[in-house]
């Protein structure tokens, strides 16, 4: 590592976190990323290590406390972003897209250039659930895992079945969203009070994912 990269990273450490564990600690960040940040900071500006989308506005829940009920109220509604990547065809350009993001940088830790690209997709929500899209997030898990991309998803998991297990443990994790301890809360404040069985579903999902993988 440079010498300038040195003094960076030990001034760093008098002011970062130490109570945040692996991935979530912010010197691990710093340290691992730390080449793609010093690129940038030089004007060569990279791929992004991580790229995150949102593959719907739509949900299939309604939780108490979700924006997404604030969002989908608005009396503009054609001011809302149309679901676009529901259609299958657009999520592949944008797989396309990140698969063949490459540009050239340094490496300052090994003192050498390097080819850098877009290392990990996680397929998220703000207002609606991933699995929405399910043929479109399919697909798309598929196609990056195979250019060695790590995929990730944040789901409710209410819509997870049998026939994506296969697909799903490509994921290089899968983070499911319960929020809640039994059935009678679960629907209370995710399904606005309606009698429905998804608590027991998710947890049979999960179950089940495990014991596929």
């Amino acid at each position: 590592m440079c010498v300038c990269g040195v003094l960076t990273m030990n001034r760093l450490k008098e002011v970062y976190r130490t109570d945040l564990p692996g991935r979530f600690n912010e010197m691990e960040m710093l340290d691992r990323h730390f080449s793609l940040i010093l690129n940038v900071f030089n004007g060569n500006i990279l791929p992004p290590y991580e790229i995150l989308i949102h593959t719907s506005s739509i949900c299939n829940l309604n939780c108490k406390w979700c924006i997404g009920g604030y969002v989908s109220s608005k009396e503009n509604k054609d001011a809302l972003l149309d679901n676009n990547l529901l259609k299958k065809e657009n999520m592949v350009k944008i797989v396309n897209s990140i698969i063949n993001y490459k540009k050239m940088g340094y490496d300052y830790k090994n003192n050498c250039n390097k080819e850098y690209k877009v290392e990990n997709v996680t397929f998220s929500g703000i207002t609606g659930e991933p699995l929405i899209a399910k043929d479109s997030i399919l697909y798309a898990i598929d196609e990056l895992s195979k250019h060695n991309i790590r995929v990730g998803i944040f789901t409710n998991g209410v819509l997870i079945n049998k026939a994506m297990y296969e697909t799903l443990l490509k994921l290089g994790y899968i983070l499911i969203s319960i929020d809640v301890g039994n059935s009678e809360t679960y629907n209370k404040l995710k399904c606005n009070g309606n009698d429905t069985n998804n608590f027991d579903t998710i947890l049979k999902n999960i179950e089940e994912i495990k014991e596929s993988k």
